[in-house]
């Protein structure tokens, strides 16, 4: 009888509350991991870390009006000279409370708000950061590998245009579509050809002209099919190329804007 009265109570409580949920990621398109995501409303504020893929959900929650902020609390995030470190930001990209749009909560729903993107806090840290990563790539892209190990992993292939003609020296960038992983990465040759090899597999974004890249080309961002939204490539719009064990995927390519 006691276990029946606590579990029409639960129920009862869940009725009256709601949820935020949502992702956090970095300016890189990666997810910041165990960023703290805070709910302040009249009745009070509830705090939940991001996931390793950088979602979040604030349970729990009064029906009623939140300003939600979104903060880097891990130890680098608190040294404003990291490159991993991130500002403060409040629902709505503003930097205060007071300016924060407000999330509306209803009883009994779950509320997605979209993905928030932080601001580094030292710039041009974060991006040499990154580019240092993408060389990383390059240079594991290069590399020799055994038969046997070849066969484990899988290829990409396709080309970059623009304006009509074939572009060398654009930057293609796979990257894992869950946010975690490692990426794989390639450059266009003179005939804007490219090919990604010694790929995990799995399901990943293709991304061309990527801010990791370091070109002073002047295209836009564009990830795999033809998608050159800025969020494209986190929010789940992108398109997913799934790689397998001992495959070659071609005609995967980009017409750069």
């Amino acid at each position: 009888m006691l276990e029946q009265r606590a579990k029409i109570a639960a129920h009862a409580r869940a009725s009256r509350q709601g949820a935020i949920t949502g992702r956090v990621v970095g300016f890189d398109s990666r997810p910041v991991t165990g960023a703290c995501v805070t709910a302040v409303g009249r009745a009070g504020s509830v705090t939940a870390a991001a996931a390793p893929d950088g979602t979040f959900r604030l349970a729990d929650l009064a029906a009623g009006s939140y300003a939600l902020e979104y903060r880097d609390c891990s130890a680098a995030g608190r040294n404003l000279t990291s490159a991993s470190g991130y500002l403060t930001t409040w629902s709505g990209g503003t930097s205060t409370q007071i300016s924060a749009a407000r999330v509306q909560v209803t009883a009994g729903q779950i509320r997605h708000v979209p993905v928030m993107m932080l601001r580094p806090a030292n710039p041009a840290a974060a991006i040499a950061a990154g580019q240092a990563s993408f060389r990383r790539e390059l240079a594991a892209n290069g590399r020799t590998v055994s038969t046997a190990t070849a066969a484990k992993t899988g290829k990409i292939s396709g080309k970059g245009t623009g304006k009509g003609k074939r572009l060398s020296g654009v930057c293609v960038e796979v990257s894992p579509a869950s946010g975690n992983g490692v990426g794989f990465g390639a450059v266009t040759g003179r005939r804007g050809t490219y090919t990604v090899q010694h790929i995990t597999p799995g399901r990943y974004y293709v991304i061309f002209a990527g801010l990791d890249c370091g070109s002073r080309a002047n295209w836009l961002q564009q990830v795999y099919r033809n998608d050159n939204r800025p969020f494209a490539d986190f929010d789940g719009s992108g398109t997913v190329v799934r790689v397998r064990a001992g495959h070659k995927i071609t005609g995967i390519n980009a017409n750069l804007r």
